[in-house]
């Protein structure tokens, strides 16, 4: 939501035009959403396989169908940017761009910066998707 008003804000659309925007723009959000939660489950499924030290076959399969798990929430993302080309001035549609790219890294920063007190940060001292108990 946080993110949805920013956006809102940098691109100084009127009413009317922000309750379309949000729509279709909630719309692409979900269904990148639903493919990152994809990219997590196949992440689990490998990682789990892993732990198990399943089979060189199904690690490879798992492999495979994690790239093109990832590679369909690119496509996701891309079609997500694409989509507003048409239904934002050019400028907007500039700032629409430069805001979906700056937007994760800088909550990324503020999340880390939270985190920077509390000695070891996202997910541990070795960072996202490792567990010490491992």
């Amino acid at each position: 939501m946080m993110k949805k008003m920013k956006l809102i804000e940098i691109l100084n659309l009127d009413e009317q035009s922000s309750e379309k925007f949000l729509v279709k723009y909630s719309t692409y959000e979900k269904k990148v959403e639903e493919q990152r939660m994809a990219v997590d489950a196949v992440a689990d499924e490998l990682g789990a396989a892993i732990k198990k030290d399943a089979s060189k076959d199904d690690i490879a399969n798992l492999t495979d169908k994690l790239i093109n798990t990832q590679s369909k929430l690119s496509d996701a993302y891309l079609e997500k940017l694409k989509a507003f080309k048409s239904v934002l001035e050019p400028k907007e549609y500039a700032k629409f761009l430069v805001f979906e790219s700056k937007f994760m890294k800088e909550l990324q920063g503020i999340l880390l910066r939270m985190a920077k007190g509390k000695g070891k940060g996202p997910g541990g001292p070795r960072g996202p998707g490792f567990n010490d108990n491992e």
